[in-house]
């Protein structure tokens, strides 16, 4: 019965839009970083974040990307790390037309990234580093 109600009453993509358009506003991520304004500029150069900072609030917005807030920490052992099956994963990922074209930028630019892995239908990745070690995770659009 539950089944049938949810099929006759499916929300759809439109609703879907509208959801997703309202959380970009609201979605938050805290990154930990050791020194704000070398991660800022970070954020800034190698994603393409807008950042504002009032104080020692440092904020970093990007259409179509959640807004990260970031938190400053006076440690090098600190990075975030989320587990997904007993195994490291991603603070975040971003998307990229051309992951080759943007995996060879950052290694031009000194960014430490990880080789390209090629995951056949699902597409190609690589994971990098920011300048405090919170890893991301970039992947095809």
């Amino acid at each position: 019965m539950v089944k049938e109600i949810l099929t006759q009453n499916k929300l759809g993509e439109e609703f879907e839009r509208k959801v997703i358009e309202r959380l970009q506003g609201v979605v938050v991520v805290y990154i930990p970083a050791i020194n704000l304004s070398e991660s800022a500029d970070w954020y800034e150069r190698y994603i393409g974040y807008k950042v504002t900072h009032r104080g020692d609030i440092w904020s970093l917005e990007k259409p179509g990307y959640l807004k990260i807030i970031l938190s400053e920490i006076g440690c090098g052992s600190h990075p975030v790390q989320f587990y997904k099956a007993g195994e490291k994963s991603a603070v975040m990922m971003i998307g990229t037309p051309d992951v080759g074209d943007y995996h060879e930028f950052l290694k031009q630019k000194g960014v430490q990234v990880t080789d390209i892995l090629d995951r056949g239908s699902c597409g190609r990745s690589f994971q990098m580093k920011d300048p405090a070690g919170n890893t991301i995770m970039v992947d095809a659009l």
